[in-house]
């Protein structure tokens, strides 16, 4: 009887041995900033998610997404800033050209996610090739760089398209010139 119970006790400890290690394992953490208030990033926040789940990431499973909204305050954003990286979070997602650029100010070794306008022209990336630096991302711009490799796309694509064009809007800060 005692064989037995040696065997049930050394058999439970490798099955629940790793699932024990695996449930005191720290996860990683991102701080998900925003300049508004809760519930006015409605898209950005759908497609935030939605990355989240096409890369099989769950929160509270095997992540943890710390949400901070600074209801349109610059001086409450520079504070949720400042807290969010004392924090240490192993990343930062910032919507716009200025929560990124609040958040650069602060650390230079905590991974940047951003979604801005021009991360080249407003000195958060050395190029879009080659960011460099703790800040990479996604650029929501239209600048002659992009424009051309968009045509260059284009023509890969469409080898046989004769005309392009592109709409945009005029009211756009980060629209090009026409």
């Amino acid at each position: 009887m005692k064989r037995r119970k040696l065997i049930a006790l050394v058999g439970s400890a490798a099955i629940a041995g790793p699932t024990a290690a695996r449930a005191q394992k720290r996860l990683p953490r991102v701080v998900y900033l925003w300049l508004g208030a809760a519930g006015s990033d409605g898209e950005s926040l759908k497609g935030f998610q939605a990355g989240l789940r096409e890369f099989r990431y769950q929160e509270g499973c095997n992540l943890i997404v710390d949400y901070r909204y600074a209801d349109g305050s610059e001086g409450r954003l520079a504070e949720l800033a400042a807290a969010a990286i004392a924090e240490r979070p192993d990343l930062i997602y910032t919507l716009g050209t200025g929560v990124t650029g609040t958040v650069a100010k602060l650390t230079r070794t905590i991974p940047i996610v951003s979604v801005t306008g021009d991360p080249v022209g407003s000195g958060f990336a050395k190029s879009l090739a080659r960011p460099g630096g703790n800040i990479t991302g996604t650029a929501n711009t239209t600048g002659p760089e992009l424009v051309e490799k968009w045509v260059e796309l284009l023509s890969e694509i469409t080898p046989r398209a004769r005309r392009i064009a592109m709409l945009r809007n005029a009211l756009n800060t980060f629209a090009p010139p026409s």
